[in-house]
C-alpha cells in the first residue's frame, strides 16, 4: 500500500498547478479537485484600493467564483498491470469580478469561465499523469454577448524517487501571465514527515502545509495569478477599435487556515499580500496602449468546498483492500 499512500499525498499538487494555469478567473489558485475527487468549490476574495505607480488613480477588485469537478463515467481499475487505473473528468468554472479603476468613468464587471476535459492515470510505480484540454473565456459585461473562446491545455507527469519525494514535470498553455504563453512546469512534492509537506512547480505555485490536527491545517502559499480579458473601448482609448484587451498579473504570498468540518466539507480563510501587480490595456495584437504597475496591497479570501464520491486514488485503495480481505 506504500505506492497508494504516495499517490494520495501528492495528487493535490497536480490540482494546484491546474488551478493556477487555467486562468479562468483573476485569482485561480482554488480550482481545487483535491485528490482529483468530485468536488464543488465556492470562493470569494478581494483586494482593496491601491495606487498606480506611474499614473494618477487607483485600483481595486473583488471576485466570486464557483467551480465543479465531475467524473465522466466510472473509475477504470487495471489490476496487475503497469497502469493501476485511470479516470476521465469534466471540470467547469465560472466567476464574476467587479473592478474600480480610477479614472475610468464606470466600474467594469468582468466574467470568466472554462470547460476542461481531463484524464488522470495512476501508474503501478506510484507515479501520476494528468492531461487536460478545454476552452476558456474572459469577457466584460458587453463583449460576453459575442463570446470568444480560447484554448487551454496542460500536461503533467511525476517521477517518484522515494516514498517521501516526487519530481513533477510538464507544461501548460494558458493566460496566467496575462498573455497566451506555452510554459514549462518543473517542481517537487516532498513530505518529510506526517506534519509538514512542500509542493509546487515553477513558474506557477508553491505551498508549504503544516498539519495541526486531523481537522485543521495551515497552508503557506506563493503563487502567480493573471488573466487577459476582452474589454469594451467606449471612447476610452482614441484611435483604437471597439474592443481592446485588459491584462492583469500579480503574485500572492499568504497564509491559509483550513478546517475540515466533516469528511466531505471544508472551510478555508486566506490572507496575504498581493505584489508585483501589473495592469495594462492593449490592442488586439497585444501592443500596449497603457501599461502600469499597482502598489502592493493586502488580499483576503474565503472558500467553501464540498466533496462527493471517491477519487481515483481512493477507488484503487478501496478495491485493493477488498481484494486483500478475500480468503
Amino acid at each position: 500500500m506504500n505506492r497508494l499512500g504516495t499517490l494520495r499525498r501528492h495528487a493535490a499538487l497536480f490540482v494546484a498547478i491546474l488551478a493556477t494555469v487555467v486562468g479562468a478567473a483573476r485569482a485561480q489558485d482554488e480550482f481545487d479537485f483535491r485528490l482529483i475527487r468530485p468536488i464543488v468549490t465556492l470562493s470569494a476574495w478581494g483586494v482593496p484600493d491601491a495606487d498606480f505607480q506611474e499614473h494618477d488613480g487607483s485600483y481595486n477588485a473583488s471576485t466570486v467564483q464557483l467551480n465543479a469537478n465531475i467524473p465522466l463515467g466510472p473509475t477504470h481499475i487495471h489490476p496487475g498491470g503497469k497502469v493501476l487505473g485511470h479516470q476521465f473528468l469534466l471540470g467547469a468554472t465560472g466567476s464574476t469580478t467587479s473592478q474600480t479603476i480610477d479614472p475610468l468613468p464606470s466600474d467594469p464587471r468582468l466574467y470568466s469561465g472554462a470547460l476542461i476535459f481531463s484524464t488522470l492515470i495512476a501508474g503501478s510505480k506510484g507515479n501520476l499523469y494528468l492531461g487536460s484540454v478545454g476552452g476558456s473565456f474572459a469577457e466584460d459585461e458587453n463583449t460576453i454577448h459575442d463570446l470568444d473562446t480560447r484554448l487551454f491545455a496542460l500536461g503533467l507527469g511525476s517521477y517518484r524517487t522515494s516514498k517521501e519525494f516526487m519530481l513533477i514535470y510538464g507544461g501548460a498553455y494558458s493566460y496566467t501571465y496575462g498573455r497566451p504563453l506555452l510554459l514549462p512546469a518543473f517542481g517537487i512534492a516532498w513530505t518529510p514527515n506526517p506534519t509538514w509537506s512542500v509542493t509546487g512547480a515553477v513558474p506557477f505555485y508553491w505551498r508549504v502545509t503544516q498539519k495541526l490536527n486531523p481537522s485543521l491545517r495551515m497552508n503557506y502559499l506563493l503563487y502567480v495569478v493573471g488573466q487577459r480579458y476582452r474589454f469594451t473601448n467606449d471612447a476610452l482609448f482614441a484611435g483604437q477599435g471597439p474592443v481592446v484587451y485588459e491584462r492583469q498579473r500579480e503574485s500572492h504570498i499568504g497564509a491559509e487556515i483550513e478546517y475540515k468540518a466533516t469528511p466531505d466539507l471544508s472551510l478555508a480563510a486566506q490572507a496575504g499580500i498581493a505584489g508585483g501587480r501589473h495592469l495594462a490595456f492593449s490592442d488586439l495584437d497585444d501592443n500596449d496602449i497603457v501599461d502600469d504597475m499597482i502598489d502592493p496591497a493586502p488580499y483576503f479570501k474565503a472558500t467553501l468546498r464540498y466533496a462527493f464520491g471517491k477519487s481515483l486514488v481512493e477507488e484503487i485503495e478501496s478495491r485493493a483492500a477488498g481484494s486483500e480481505a478475500r480468503p
